[in-house]
Protein backbone atom coordinates (compact mmCIF):
# COMPACT_ATOMS: atom_id res chain seq x y z
CA UNK A 1 0.00 0.00 0.00
CA UNK A 2 1.31 3.42 -0.94
CA UNK A 3 2.18 5.64 2.02
CA UNK A 4 0.56 8.90 0.91
CA UNK A 5 1.30 12.19 2.68
CA UNK A 6 -1.04 13.01 5.55
CA UNK A 7 -0.14 16.71 5.49
CA UNK A 8 1.83 19.03 3.25
CA UNK A 9 2.89 22.66 3.26
CA UNK A 10 4.71 24.86 0.78
CA UNK A 11 6.67 27.91 1.93
CA UNK A 12 8.71 30.60 0.23
CA UNK A 13 10.81 33.44 1.61
CA UNK A 14 12.57 36.05 -0.52
CA UNK A 15 15.85 37.04 1.08
CA UNK A 16 18.01 39.98 0.16
CA UNK A 17 18.10 39.11 -3.54
CA UNK A 18 16.18 41.28 -5.99
CA UNK A 19 14.18 38.39 -7.46
CA UNK A 20 12.84 35.07 -6.25
CA UNK A 21 14.66 32.41 -8.27
CA UNK A 22 13.32 29.35 -6.39
CA UNK A 23 10.31 27.23 -7.21
CA UNK A 24 8.52 24.18 -5.81
CA UNK A 25 5.80 21.74 -6.88
CA UNK A 26 4.10 18.96 -4.95
CA UNK A 27 1.54 16.35 -5.93
CA UNK A 28 0.22 14.75 -2.75
CA UNK A 29 -2.03 12.26 -4.57
CA UNK A 30 0.85 10.90 -6.66
CA UNK A 31 3.35 11.41 -3.82
CA UNK A 32 6.05 13.24 -5.74
CA UNK A 33 7.66 16.55 -4.78
CA UNK A 34 10.18 18.91 -6.41
CA UNK A 35 12.13 21.98 -5.24
CA UNK A 36 14.51 24.03 -7.40
CA UNK A 37 17.00 26.84 -6.86
CA UNK A 38 17.51 28.67 -10.14
CA UNK A 39 20.49 30.78 -11.15
CA UNK A 40 21.52 32.89 -14.11
CA UNK A 41 20.04 36.25 -13.23
CA UNK A 42 16.61 37.72 -12.48
CA UNK A 43 15.07 36.40 -15.70
CA UNK A 44 16.98 33.24 -16.59
CA UNK A 45 17.13 32.00 -12.99
CA UNK A 46 13.39 32.33 -12.49
CA UNK A 47 12.61 30.60 -15.77
CA UNK A 48 15.15 27.84 -15.20
CA UNK A 49 13.76 26.99 -11.77
CA UNK A 50 10.20 26.90 -13.09
CA UNK A 51 11.14 24.80 -16.11
CA UNK A 52 13.08 22.38 -13.91
CA UNK A 53 10.29 21.67 -11.43
CA UNK A 54 7.72 21.51 -14.23
CA UNK A 55 9.74 19.05 -16.33
CA UNK A 56 10.50 16.73 -13.40
CA UNK A 57 6.92 16.88 -12.10
CA UNK A 58 5.29 16.31 -15.49
CA UNK A 59 7.56 13.35 -16.22
CA UNK A 60 6.63 11.83 -12.86
CA UNK A 61 2.97 12.55 -13.51
CA UNK A 62 3.09 10.69 -16.84
CA UNK A 63 5.45 7.85 -16.01
CA UNK A 64 5.37 7.01 -12.28
CA UNK A 65 4.77 3.31 -11.78
CA UNK A 66 5.40 2.47 -15.44
CA UNK A 67 8.38 0.27 -16.31
CA UNK A 68 8.33 1.68 -19.84
CA UNK A 69 9.29 5.06 -18.35
CA UNK A 70 12.83 3.70 -18.14
CA UNK A 71 12.98 3.58 -21.94
CA UNK A 72 14.91 4.85 -23.81
CA UNK A 73 16.73 5.46 -20.52
CA UNK A 74 18.81 2.90 -18.62
CA UNK A 75 17.14 0.69 -16.00
CA UNK A 76 19.45 0.64 -12.98
CA UNK A 77 19.34 -2.59 -10.99
CA UNK A 78 20.36 -0.89 -7.74
CA UNK A 79 17.26 1.35 -7.73
CA UNK A 80 13.60 0.52 -7.25
CA UNK A 81 11.15 1.15 -10.09
CA UNK A 82 10.18 4.43 -8.43
CA UNK A 83 13.83 5.37 -8.05
CA UNK A 84 14.47 4.66 -11.74
CA UNK A 85 11.53 6.82 -12.81
CA UNK A 86 12.74 9.66 -10.58
CA UNK A 87 16.31 9.32 -11.91
CA UNK A 88 15.02 9.44 -15.48
CA UNK A 89 12.85 12.46 -14.66
CA UNK A 90 16.08 14.34 -13.88
CA UNK A 91 17.70 13.16 -17.12
CA UNK A 92 14.62 14.31 -19.04
CA UNK A 93 14.48 17.68 -17.26
CA UNK A 94 18.18 18.27 -17.82
CA UNK A 95 17.73 17.72 -21.55
CA UNK A 96 14.75 20.09 -21.58
CA UNK A 97 16.75 22.86 -19.89
CA UNK A 98 19.79 22.25 -22.09
CA UNK A 99 17.65 22.57 -25.24
CA UNK A 100 16.08 25.74 -23.84
CA UNK A 101 19.53 27.21 -23.19
CA UNK A 102 20.62 26.48 -26.75
CA UNK A 103 17.96 28.91 -28.01
CA UNK A 104 19.26 31.75 -25.82
CA UNK A 105 22.29 34.00 -25.85
CA UNK A 106 25.06 32.93 -23.48
CA UNK A 107 24.46 35.72 -20.96
CA UNK A 108 20.74 34.84 -20.81
CA UNK A 109 21.18 31.15 -20.02
CA UNK A 110 20.31 29.63 -16.68
CA UNK A 111 20.31 26.43 -14.67
CA UNK A 112 18.88 25.02 -11.48
CA UNK A 113 19.81 22.93 -8.50
CA UNK A 114 16.97 20.47 -7.90
CA UNK A 115 15.91 18.03 -5.19
CA UNK A 116 12.91 15.75 -5.65
CA UNK A 117 11.23 12.86 -3.89
CA UNK A 118 8.85 10.09 -4.88
CA UNK A 119 7.08 7.57 -2.68
CA UNK A 120 6.25 4.10 -4.00
CA UNK A 121 4.70 1.86 -1.36
CA UNK A 122 6.65 2.76 1.78
CA UNK A 123 9.88 3.43 -0.15
CA UNK A 124 11.03 7.04 -0.43
CA UNK A 125 13.31 7.77 -3.39
CA UNK A 126 15.31 11.01 -3.29
CA UNK A 127 17.25 12.60 -6.16
CA UNK A 128 19.57 15.61 -5.89
CA UNK A 129 21.55 17.71 -8.35
CA UNK A 130 23.22 20.78 -6.89
CA UNK A 131 22.90 22.54 -3.56
CA UNK A 132 19.32 21.88 -2.50
CA UNK A 133 18.66 19.75 0.55
CA UNK A 134 16.43 16.92 1.76
CA UNK A 135 16.07 16.27 5.51
CA UNK A 136 14.08 13.43 7.03
CA UNK A 137 12.80 13.93 10.58
CA UNK A 138 11.71 11.04 12.82
CA UNK A 139 10.33 11.15 16.35
CA UNK A 140 11.58 8.57 18.83
CA UNK A 141 10.59 8.79 22.47
CA UNK A 142 9.36 12.35 22.06
CA UNK A 143 12.66 13.51 20.53
CA UNK A 144 12.93 14.53 16.89
CA UNK A 145 16.06 13.59 14.98
CA UNK A 146 16.91 15.06 11.58
CA UNK A 147 18.95 13.26 8.93
CA UNK A 148 20.29 14.95 5.81
CA UNK A 149 19.61 12.36 3.12
CA UNK A 150 22.12 13.49 0.47
CA UNK A 151 25.14 15.81 0.52
CA UNK A 152 24.97 18.78 -1.87
CA UNK A 153 27.53 19.07 -4.64
CA UNK A 154 29.01 22.49 -3.96
CA UNK A 155 32.27 24.33 -4.51
CA UNK A 156 32.71 25.17 -0.82
CA UNK A 157 32.24 21.54 0.17
CA UNK A 158 34.90 20.61 -2.39
CA UNK A 159 37.27 23.08 -0.70
CA UNK A 160 36.43 21.95 2.83
CA UNK A 161 34.16 18.93 3.45
CA UNK A 162 34.48 19.42 7.22
CA UNK A 163 32.84 22.83 7.13
CA UNK A 164 29.36 22.82 8.64
CA UNK A 165 26.27 22.94 6.44
CA UNK A 166 25.09 26.12 8.15
CA UNK A 167 28.24 28.08 7.39
CA UNK A 168 28.28 26.77 3.82
CA UNK A 169 24.72 27.95 3.28
CA UNK A 170 24.94 31.37 4.91
CA UNK A 171 26.16 33.24 1.84
CA UNK A 172 24.83 31.02 -0.89
CA UNK A 173 26.98 28.44 -2.67
CA UNK A 174 28.11 27.49 -6.14
CA UNK A 175 26.74 24.14 -7.40
CA UNK A 176 29.13 21.76 -9.11
CA UNK A 177 26.20 19.84 -10.57
CA UNK A 178 22.91 21.30 -11.80
CA UNK A 179 20.24 20.94 -14.46
CA UNK A 180 20.63 22.71 -17.78
CA UNK A 181 24.40 23.05 -17.95
CA UNK A 182 26.03 19.63 -18.30
CA UNK A 183 24.91 16.98 -20.77
CA UNK A 184 26.33 14.09 -18.72
CA UNK A 185 24.46 14.92 -15.49
CA UNK A 186 23.51 12.05 -13.21
CA UNK A 187 21.67 12.95 -9.99
CA UNK A 188 22.70 11.63 -6.60
CA UNK A 189 20.16 9.03 -5.46
CA UNK A 190 19.13 7.44 -2.17
CA UNK A 191 16.19 5.32 -1.04
CA UNK A 192 14.74 4.84 2.44
CA UNK A 193 11.85 3.07 4.10
CA UNK A 194 9.32 5.52 5.53
CA UNK A 195 7.65 5.08 8.90
CA UNK A 196 4.35 6.52 10.07
CA UNK A 197 4.90 9.96 11.54
CA UNK A 198 8.02 10.80 9.50
CA UNK A 199 8.35 14.36 8.21
CA UNK A 200 10.31 15.24 5.07
CA UNK A 201 11.65 18.75 4.46
CA UNK A 202 12.87 19.68 0.97
CA UNK A 203 14.54 23.08 0.69
CA UNK A 204 16.27 25.13 -1.99
CA UNK A 205 19.10 25.84 0.46
CA UNK A 206 20.73 24.24 3.47
CA UNK A 207 19.33 24.63 6.97
CA UNK A 208 21.32 27.07 9.09
CA UNK A 209 20.87 28.72 12.49
CA UNK A 210 18.16 31.01 11.10
CA UNK A 211 16.04 28.18 9.74
CA UNK A 212 16.66 25.53 12.39
CA UNK A 213 14.83 27.44 15.12
CA UNK A 214 11.46 27.64 13.31
CA UNK A 215 11.94 24.05 12.10
CA UNK A 216 12.44 22.83 15.66
CA UNK A 217 9.46 24.88 16.84
CA UNK A 218 7.22 23.34 14.18
CA UNK A 219 8.36 19.80 14.97
CA UNK A 220 7.74 20.35 18.69
CA UNK A 221 4.02 20.77 17.95
CA UNK A 222 3.78 17.35 16.27
CA UNK A 223 3.24 14.57 18.78
CA UNK A 224 2.46 10.91 18.14
CA UNK A 225 2.31 11.45 14.38
CA UNK A 226 -0.38 14.14 14.54
CA UNK A 227 -0.49 16.75 11.79
CA UNK A 228 0.48 20.34 12.61
CA UNK A 229 -2.36 22.83 12.55
CA UNK A 230 -2.66 25.47 9.84
CA UNK A 231 -1.85 28.08 12.49
CA UNK A 232 1.47 26.35 13.25
CA UNK A 233 2.35 26.15 9.56
CA UNK A 234 1.46 29.83 9.09
CA UNK A 235 3.63 30.75 12.07
CA UNK A 236 6.53 28.80 10.54
CA UNK A 237 6.25 30.84 7.33
CA UNK A 238 5.97 34.15 9.22
CA UNK A 239 8.96 33.31 11.44
CA UNK A 240 11.12 32.69 8.37
CA UNK A 241 9.91 35.91 6.77
CA UNK A 242 10.87 37.87 9.88
CA UNK A 243 14.49 36.75 9.56
CA UNK A 244 16.98 38.81 7.56
CA UNK A 245 18.10 36.05 5.22
CA UNK A 246 20.86 36.68 2.66
CA UNK A 247 19.43 34.23 0.15
CA UNK A 248 16.00 33.09 -1.01
CA UNK A 249 14.51 29.96 0.51
CA UNK A 250 11.67 27.83 -0.79
CA UNK A 251 10.63 24.42 0.39
CA UNK A 252 8.08 21.75 1.03
CA UNK A 253 6.99 19.96 4.19
CA UNK A 254 5.59 16.48 3.63
CA UNK A 255 4.29 14.57 6.62
CA UNK A 256 3.64 10.83 6.58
Amino acid sequence: MKRLPRWTSRFSVQGQRLTMEDDAVLNAERAHFVVADGFGGPTAGVEAAHKAVTAVSEFMEREAGDLEATLPFVLRSYLSLGGNVLFNAFIHANRELAQWNETRRVHLRGGASVVAGFVDGDCLSIALAGVCQATLFRETGGIWTGLQLLEPHSYSRLLNPFQSQGSRASGGDVPLMCLGISGDLEPEMAEFKLEKGDALLLTSGALDAQTRLPVDELLSTITHGESPSSAVLDRFQKTLQSESMPDNLSGLWIGF
